[in-house]
């Protein structure tokens, strides 16, 4: 915006930061789902839902709102979603690193970080990928498992009863 902040889309929130990179405020995205959103040159904070586009200030209160009935009425999804330039001409993009969130500022040919994920929600992600890989790969061999143990109680059942 106007004055540097830069605005994180997460889950179910958008974060504000000083040009540091220190925690400012929360505005809400008006939904749960997925959203994108970005600031205008205006310095308003256009938010889309893929069913509506709201318009907010930067605090997030409420200017407009609109039902989007079709691809022409959603203009943000023109938007990049990894770079973004700041009405000062700033750089700044977004770049994943083995599942962790960096956001670069450019300044000229430099690179330098503004922001990383914490490493508190950097493990949390980890660790529920490892817990959805290691579901993927346990959960039917456990069934399998069960399969073959049923198939083998009914073969001496059956050797039993003869």
């Amino acid at each position: 915006d106007h004055d540097s902040n830069l605005y994180l889309g997460k889950d179910y929130v958008i974060e504000v930061l000083d040009s540091d990179g220190n925690f400012l405020r929360n505005i809400s995205p008006y939904t749960g789902r997925g959203y994108s959103f970005t600031v205008t040159k205006d310095n308003t904070l256009k938010i889309s839902t893929g069913e509506y586009l709201y318009e907010t200030d930067l605090y997030g209160n409420l200017i407009n709102k609109k039902k989007i009935k079709d691809y022409k009425d959603d203009e943000l999804l023109r938007v990049s979603k990894y770079k973004y330039e700041c009405s000062d001409g700033t750089v700044y993009i977004r770049k994943n690193h083995f599942l962790r969130t960096y956001i670069y500022r450019l300044n000229g040919t430099e690179k330098e970080v503004f922001y990383k994920m914490p490493v508190f929600d950097y493990v949390i992600k980890l660790l529920y990928v490892l817990y959805c890989i290691s579901m993927a790969i346990v959960v039917p061999i456990a069934v399998y498992k069960t399969r073959k143990q049923k198939k083998q109680q009914e073969k001496q059942e059956n050797k039993v009863r003869q």
